[in-house]
Order: structure tokens, then sequence, then C-alpha cells
């Protein structure tokens, strides 16, 4: 059942958001009730107000005390080093054994002076790293053959399956800018991925007649599961019927994943999460005489996996 944690008296309060990005970290200097892991949130938009919330020098740190997850506290943190004031739209995910996050994509204010690094979004070649010990980000150029920086995109940190490197993977999104609440033209769904050791890009395969490349999306639901990153809903050119597809990390090749239920309703829904198998929130988007009209999706399925039956199962799947 779900069930909201009470914050404990010592906690802190921070603002509530959109359009943040969040990960799952291990710092030295916080204990928690699941073997030191805690959750960092960085950047967004508050969302009554739409005005953008401190960015990457502003941490918050979601830790639980209790292991039933009924007891919680933040903890708040001011860092240091070269990093937004204000970012929305953006994706992070931790690595080194959660010592270190790596930051990528997003919208900035036209008056951070960290937006002439961003103003031509298609020569961008940057993350944002940050120690998480240390609570110091920098500067990464990045090489190889990288993606435009985008906004409202997915981006999942693995480990490689050709070694122990791990690995950021991102995909759709747009490549405006894009302010907040709002939203520009899907690039394609093209798959990249940055090594975090030499953060070098890798570009996946594009539209040939040997890879069906599926219509750009933006805000889907995307989890990785052995080898495949599966994704569900998002919008985009085409707004409805968007089959579920898996990502292979081998290869960084699309392909559809086959559901036992065509009509999926999650297909329909933006923004919404996949965690564990479970997909829940977003919103349904739809057009009318007056506009765009977004209603809030109070939803929670549960995502059931098999092999197809004449497929034969190996480590990897």
């Amino acid at each position: 059942y779900l069930r909201q944690p009470i914050l404990t008296a010592n906690s802190a309060r921070p603002e509530r958001r959109l359009r943040h990005a969040s990960c799952v970290v291990q710092p030295s200097f916080m204990s928690s009730a699941f073997d030191q892991e805690v959750v960092l949130v960085l950047g967004g938009c508050h969302d009554q107000s739409c005005e953008p919330l401190p960015g990457l020098q502003s941490l918050n740190f979601l830790a639980f005390s209790k292991t039933d997850g009924s007891e919680a506290f933040w903890s708040e943190k001011i860092a240091s080093g070269r990093a937004p004031s204000a970012i929305w739209h953006h994706v992070c995910g931790s690595f080194a054994k959660g010592k270190q996050v790596v930051v990528f994509g997003g919208d900035l204010p036209e008056s951070d002076p960290e937006f002439e690094e961003i103003r031509d979004r298609s020569q961008a070649l940057l993350v944002y790293l940050l120690d998480v010990d240390a609570c110091i980000w920098e500067r990464v150029q990045t090489t190889g053959l990288h993606p435009s920086w985008r906004s409202l995109h997915t981006g999942i940190v693995h480990s490689s399956f050709k070694g122990a490197r791990e690995r950021l993977v991102i995909f759709g999104g747009c490549a405006e800018h894009t302010e907040i609440f709002s939203s520009g033209d899907v690039v394609d769904m093209c798959a990249y991925a940055l090594d975090l050791q030499s953060f070098s890009w890798l570009r996946g395969p594009g539209q040939s007649p040997f890879h069906e490349l599926p219509p750009g999306r933006m805000r889907v639901a995307a989890e990785q599961f052995g080898r495949f990153i599966l994704i569900n809903g998002g919008h985009g050119e085409e707004e409805i019927n968007l089959p579920m597809l898996k990502l292979d990390l081998l290869t960084l090749s699309w392909s559809e994943a086959t559901s036992m239920k065509p009509s999926f309703e999650g297909s329909h829904f933006a923004g919404s999460t996949l965690a564990g198998g479970i997909l829940f929130g977003g919103v349904q988007m739809s057009s009318g005489r007056r506009g765009a009209r977004v209603r809030i999706a109070p939803r929670l399925d549960v995502l059931h996996l098999e092999m197809p039956q004449d497929t034969p199962r190996s480590r990897d799947q």
C-alpha cells in the first residue's frame, strides 16, 4: 500500500517542485535505514509560482530513518564549483557507487553565466559532475559523436555489459531552449551513451534499412530491465497509441516491446514514473477547441515482464 512518510522534527523543508531531477547517492556525511542510500533532488521550478528554484548548488537529500518507510528527513547542503544557479528539464544519474553524479541537458535563465556554455545547443560539449562527499561541482568537456544539448529528455546510468565501466544513456526530448511548463519540437530517438571514465560519447544507429528509428518522444517513463531500457508513454508528434519500446543497451538499437494488452492505457500518459516495475502518476494530454488540455492521472499500474515463450533465456536478458 502507499504510505506518506512522516518528516522528523529536525528535517529541512525544501520547496515543492516540478521539472527537477533526482537520483540515489551514498554521501558519507549522512545515515540512512537503507545502506546509506539517500535520494538527491536537483533544480526544478515551483509548481504554483512557476518560478525557478535554486539550481545545482542547492543539494536536497532525502533519507529514510525507518526501514518500513514511515519516517524520513530532508537535509540541505550548499555545493561549490561551476554550475547553473537555476536549472529545469535536465537529467541526472549517480555512478561510482553513489559517490558521483552526472547532469546533462536542461534549461537555464539567460542571465545565468553558464547559459553561454549552452547557447548553441548543437555544440554544447559538456556535462556537470558532482563529487557527492565534497559537494563540489565541475564542468567537464566531452568528446565523440555527441547529442545536442536538450530538454525533457530521458537519461539513465548503467554499468556496461562489455566491461566494468559505467555509462549515461540519453535519448528523446527537444533541442530547443524551453521555458518552464512548455515544450518544443521533439528530436529523434537516436540513443547516445557517454562513457563516465573517458567522457566520450557513442552514438547509436539512426534510421536505415536495417534499423527502424521510432518517432521522437519526450517525458517518457523509463526503467532498465537487464540489458534493455523499457519506455512507456510520453508525447511527441504522434500523440496516441504510442507503443511500448525497448532499447538494447548492447547495440543502442530500438525495437517494440510486445504487450499482452495492446490498448494498455499507460501509453496515453506523459510525465509518468516507472520504478521497480510500478508505473504511476503523469498527465493525460489532449487537444480541443480551447487548445491543449492537461489532466492529472491518479494511477498506479504494475508491469509484469515475461520473456516470449519461443525465446531462449540468457544471462543478458
